[in-house]
C-alpha cells in the first residue's frame, strides 16, 4: 500500500485485506459488521505502515513517510482527517482505540526502517515486540470490547 492510501470506505478496506492476506480476511469476516469494520480499517494502517518500512525506498523515505502517518494519525484525533482516513477515524471514535497504540505501531515500523533489526539485545527485541506486535492487539481487543476499567 502506497504511503498515502489508505483507502476511505470500508468495502476497499475490505478488498485490501483479501488481496493482502485470505486468513486474516476469513477470521475478519465472521465479526459482527461494526467490529469487522473497525478491523479492517485497523489492518489496512497496520499494512500500510508495514509496507512503507519494508519497502526499498531509501530510510530517509521511508522515515518520512511514516512521519507523515503519524501527522494523520494525529489529524483523525484531532477531528480533521484527510478524506481518506475518515472512516479510520469513524472507528477511532466508536471504539475508543487510542492514539499511542497507533504511535507505537509506526514507532515500530520506524525501528525497521531505520535500520535492519537482526539478532537485537533483549530490551530491544522487547521493545519492537512491543510497538508491532502489542501495539496491534491492543488496538483489536478495544474493538472486542475491553475497556480502560
Amino acid at each position: 500500500m502506497a504511503v498515502s492510501n489508505l483507502v476511505a470506505d470500508e468495502p476497499a478496506t475490505d478488498a485490501a485485506a483479501v488481496t493482502s492476506s485470505s486468513s486474516f480476511y476469513l477470521a475478519m469476516r465472521i465479526l459482527p459488521a461494526a467490529q469487522r469494520d473497525a478491523m479492517f480499517q485497523i489492518y489496512a494502517f497496520c499494512r500500510a505502515v508495514d509496507d512503507i518500512a519494508d519497502s526499498n525506498a531509501p530510510r530517509a523515505e521511508r522515515s518520512a513517510g511514516l512521519a507523515r502517518w503519524r501527522a494523520d494519525i494525529d489529524a483523525c484525533y484531532d477531528g480533521e482527517p484527510r478524506p481518506a482516513l475518515a472512516a479510520l477515524a469513524r472507528q477511532i471514535r466508536a471504539f475508543g482505540l487510542r492514539r499511542e497504540d497507533f504511535h507505537a505501531m509506526i514507532d515500530g515500523m520506524a525501528m525497521d526502517a531505520a535500520e535492519d533489526i537482526c539478532a537485537p539485545d533483549e530490551a530491544t527485541l522487547d521493545l519492537y515486540c512491543d510497538r508491532v506486535a502489542s501495539a496491534a492487539g491492543r488496538l483489536s481487543v478495544r474493538v472486542f470490547g475491553m475497556t480502560d476499567d
